[in-house]
């Protein structure tokens, strides 16, 4: 018996893969005669090696490690579909457990297929596994997804919606249901692309919230905007809040401080959720807590870096995650200034990028209190938008939205020019 060794990275389960290929006797006699072992690199995997074999095979064994929430409801989907599966705990200090499944390749496929519905962040999983078992580069087979709400012609608008009592610029206006929908029915009528809810503010010196609290604040509002077309982000550093905003219809969760509780990307990768995942040394903001950076463009990515491989080992796929450098938050404005500028160099993470900038403090520099921010706010939306930013977070939908369309315009004027409408504006 030939055992044929394959090593690919499946982020979609937290870990490594060895893939075990048993081939039977007579197979192996051919292969004696004629053996061919060809490596290459899926561009959507580039981390990943797969070495493959030319000859036919009959059964195919796996192997992998799986979060003990993930392990039933896989080994269900793999007995379904009438394959084998074993496991044992590793005893890793994440409590992950090692499996060990097959079957032939028409089971092997059901399976994969039937991953894509499973939950619990096994999607990813299925989509490597198919791409895997029917050896294609195409694009269509690849697992790589556009984050939800983002568009390939312009940068996105996210829209802040604030359930706060003391939030720096909108805090008390939209604290029952009724004035949510109300606000975030006029954004989507503004050109918003992905609505954030919130239930507590991080601005300078903001008081804690609760768990219980924070879930009562959001929950309804979800639930209620869950009707509504757009993807809708929640803006929350608990895990609970996550996993509550989740399930009641979220996708997205938006993480300012940086996965400060370390059950977040667990909880993100268990809805198989996509993540904001933004550069902060603390959230609320500390005005007094300041990093020294030699290179704030390249600190920031390397510490993003760090945080991405958390996230990837937790179970979420890098293509369902978009970074924010984190404006304002432990940079000076210059800094911060700096980050819009340079941000088409995070594109080299290998996610999209979010600018978050909307009235923060940073735009003082202009000498214009909050209440006065918003023609500078837009200046930066622009500037955001033309360097090549894939999201911008703001308050101000309309005004931003317009701003993102102009830049989007003068990037590709030929779009402009056959959504003209043909007046001529010198009559």
């Amino acid at each position: 018996m030939l055992v044929l060794v394959l090593v690919l990275v499946l982020a979609g389960a937290g870990a490594g893969v060895d893939v075990d290929v048993d081939v039977d006797d007579e197979t192996t006699a051919r292969k004696n005669s004629s053996h061919n072992t060809t490596k290459r690199e899926h561009p959507a995997y580039a981390e990943a090696t797969f070495e493959t074999d030319t000859a036919d095979v009959t059964t195919q064994c796996f192997r992998t490690t799986l979060r003990p929430t993930q392990v039933e409801v896989f080994a269900d989907c793999v007995t379904a579909a009438g394959g084998f599966c074993h496991q044992t705990a590793t005893g890793s200090p994440q409590k992950l457990t090692a499996i060990v499944f097959g079957g032939v390749t028409g089971d092997l496929l059901t399976l994969a297929d039937s991953l894509s519905d499973a939950g619990h962040g096994l999607r990813h999983l299925g989509a490597q596994l198919q791409h895997q078992l029917t050896e294609t580069t195409s694009a269509s087979a690849s697992a790589s997804a556009s984050v939800s709400g983002l568009s390939d012609t312009r940068t996105a608008v996210m829209g802040i919606l604030n359930i706060t009592p003391d939030s720096f610029h909108d805090g008390g206006e939209y604290n029952t249901v009724d004035a949510a929908m109300s606000q975030a029915t006029a954004m989507i009528d503004a050109g918003v692309d992905i609505l954030d809810v919130g239930g507590e503010s991080t601005r300078p010196g903001a008081e804690p919230v609760s768990i219980a609290e924070e879930i009562d604040r959001v929950v309804p509002v979800i639930e209620a905007l869950s009707d509504l077309e757009p993807p809708v982000s929640i803006d929350t550093r608990k895990a609970a809040v996550a996993d509550a905003a989740l399930s009641a219809g979220a996708d997205i969760v938006n993480d300012v401080s940086g996965f400060e509780d370390p059950q977040m990307p667990f909880v993100v990768a268990e809805h198989d959720a996509e993540l904001v995942l933004m550069h902060s040394l603390s959230a609320p903001v500390d005005p007094d807590r300041r990093a020294t950076y030699d290179d704030v463009v390249a600190d920031v990515m390397n510490e993003l870096t760090e945080q991405l491989i958390r996230a990837e080992r937790a179970g979420i796929q890098r293509d369902q995650i978009i970074v924010d450098p984190g404006c304002g938050f432990g940079k000076s404005p210059a800094e911060s200034f700096e980050l819009v500028d340079r941000i088409g160099e995070f594109e080299a993470l290998g996610c999209p990028v979010l600018v978050g900038h909307s009235r923060k403090s940073m735009l003082t520099t202009m000498d214009q209190p909050n209440d006065e921010r918003l023609s500078a706010t837009i200046a930066v939306t622009t500037l955001a938008a033309d360097r090549g930013a894939d999201v911008v977070r703001v308050h101000d939908a309309g005004e931003n939205a317009a701003a993102v369309r102009a830049a989007a315009a003068a990037r590709q004027p030929h779009r402009a020019e056959d959504n003209s409408t043909g007046t001529d504006d010198r009559e």
